[in-house]
């Protein structure tokens, strides 16, 4: 592998886990903020959507 290949990859792997903490710091907010659901209730409102289609 070239010196260019993995400074692109490791510019790449920076890049998701930045993208990761982004991500992760807006579910901690959600969290928080009580924007959250259960996956049982989740379910029931796809299983809902699907039946109005």
């Amino acid at each position: 592998m070239s010196k260019e290949t993995n400074s692109y990859e490791e510019r790449q792997r920076k890049e998701q886990a930045r993208a990761k903490m982004k991500m992760l710091s807006f579910a901690e907010s959600d969290v928080k903020q009580g924007r959250t659901t259960s996956l049982r209730s989740l379910k029931e409102r796809l299983a809902t959507s699907k039946n109005q289609e």
